[in-house]
């Protein structure tokens, strides 16, 4: 997990308390996440000269928020979400059809999706490697 305190959740606050619930958000998968997140959850990354990247930041929550929802445990990150909860409780990401464990079946479909395209991809780089040392 990434370096972040409490304290940087709650300047963070400012770019979620703005975030509304829109039950029409579109829902894609982050690869470097390894999870969901919807159109209507993702604050603007912006660099406002704090310390630790918010963007940083989403992709380590997104990635604890899949992890809760596979039952697993992630204690330094905890204190994290939770102060997220205390100051931003209306924030998109907290709706329980987001935290839903049923959405895993989806989630690893969604997974081995990308990384085939990944795969595909990274083959036809090393086919073009290949020749150009021909």
């Amino acid at each position: 997990m990434m370096n972040c305190t409490p304290e940087d959740v709650t300047h963070f606050g400012q770019y979620f308390r703005p975030l509304k619930y829109d039950p029409n958000a579109t829902r894609s998968f982050h690869l470097q996440a390894g999870g969901f997140y919807w159109s209507d959850e993702m604050p603007e990354f912006v660099d406002d000269g704090h310390p630790v990247s918010i963007k940083m930041f989403m992709v380590s929550l997104l990635g604890f928020r899949t992890m809760r929802m596979q039952g697993e445990n992630v204690p330094e990150f905890e204190p994290l979400w939770n102060r997220l909860r205390d100051v931003c409780p209306a924030w998109p990401g907290f709706n329980p059809d987001r935290v839903d464990p049923m959405l895993i079946p989806e989630l690893i479909l969604a997974m081995n999706h990308e990384f085939g395209r990944l795969e595909r991809y990274l083959a036809i780089c090393e086919r073009r490697k290949l020749r150009r040392e021909k």
